[in-house]
């Protein structure tokens, strides 16, 4: 059944131009993104010599965010062109956004824990730490996923009316995470920085830098989402779940400029260093994660 535009609601006409332009804005970026950089990739990222665990840690959000968001938006034009859809469409839609958007955050977390892992000189202690955090997370987040999926109550065009305060609850799990990999971060970049004189660690400089921009970016996202999940209620506020019908596009695209940046602003500090020098502390160089940091011998 196709509706009339001139019956739309007109809240629901306003709704669906915001939803609707913000993923093409967003696949806009995420393409000039692509385009200016591939360059670069061709070059550095996909030459043999380049580790295959980088090559994945860059393939998936790059192309996983280009492709989901083109797939997002074909299904946004097609549901606004029907208006009148089915709660089984919705939920179905919504669940492809969640598990989309729940991997690309996941391996944004495994860039920057093992980052973390090297940077604490891989002790076993920090690994089962970090490993047990994110496996808990991930099982917490999937379940709280299908709960929220099953109980958010759509309009016309599957616009969100009724979002149960448990997605707050999974977006401050995610803030949890984001903010220990964060404090971890500063941590060793204050201590290794006293221990060494006030020394500037170029390495070093450049994971926290990354690291921080990495937190403060996801996190304005997050905290948009939490500010309704004590209101005791049980449900948000008409306009924060709004933003649940345009978290999608701007969480993946943020996910995917966040990762690849990452690990290209790495593979270009490594180039323009000897692949056999170290820096004033004992870091190797190296394009593999995991080896970021090693003691020093």
């Amino acid at each position: 059944m196709t509706g009339s535009a001139h019956g739309h609601d007109v809240d629901d006409q306003w709704a669906m131009f915001i939803v609707r332009y913000t993923c093409y804005s967003c696949i806009t970026v995420l393409t000039w993104e692509w385009l200016t950089t591939l360059s670069f990739e061709v070059r550095t990222i996909w030459r043999k010599s380049t580790p295959y665990a980088t090559k994945l840690l860059y393939f998936y959000p790059r192309y996983l965010g280009l492709v989901s968001s083109i797939c997002n938006s074909i299904a946004i034009s097609r549901i606004h062109e029907i208006y009148i859809v089915d709660r089984d469409t919705c939920q179905w839609w919504y669940g492809f956004q969640l598990l989309v958007s729940d991997t690309m955050v996941l391996a944004l977390e495994m860039l920057l824990m093992f980052r973390i892992f090297a940077l604490f000189e891989r002790k076993p202690k920090m690994a089962m730490f970090l490993c047990g955090l994110l496996v808990s997370k991930t099982v917490v987040i999937i379940l709280l996923g299908v709960y929220s999926i099953r109980r958010i109550t759509f309009g016309d065009a599957c616009l969100a009316k009724g979002v149960p305060v448990t997605v707050m609850y999974s977006s401050a799990l995610e803030m949890l995470v984001q903010t220990v990999i964060w404090c971890l971060t500063l941590y060793k970049h204050f201590r290794t920085h006293l221990e060494h004189q006030r020394q500037t660690i170029p390495l070093l400089s450049i994971v926290t830098r990354d690291g921080s921009w990495s937190f403060l970016l996801v996190s304005v996202i997050y905290v948009a989402l939490i500010k309704d999940a004590f209101t005791g209620t049980g449900r948000l506020s008409d306009k924060t779940a709004r933003l649940c019908d345009i978290t999608f596009p701007i969480l993946t695209s943020t996910i995917s400029f966040t990762s690849c940046r990452i690990i290209m602003n790495m593979q270009k500090f490594a180039q323009s260093q000897d692949s056999n020098e170290t820096d004033s502390r004992g870091i190797y160089l190296t394009t593999v994660y995991s080896d970021y940091a090693q003691p020093t011998r």
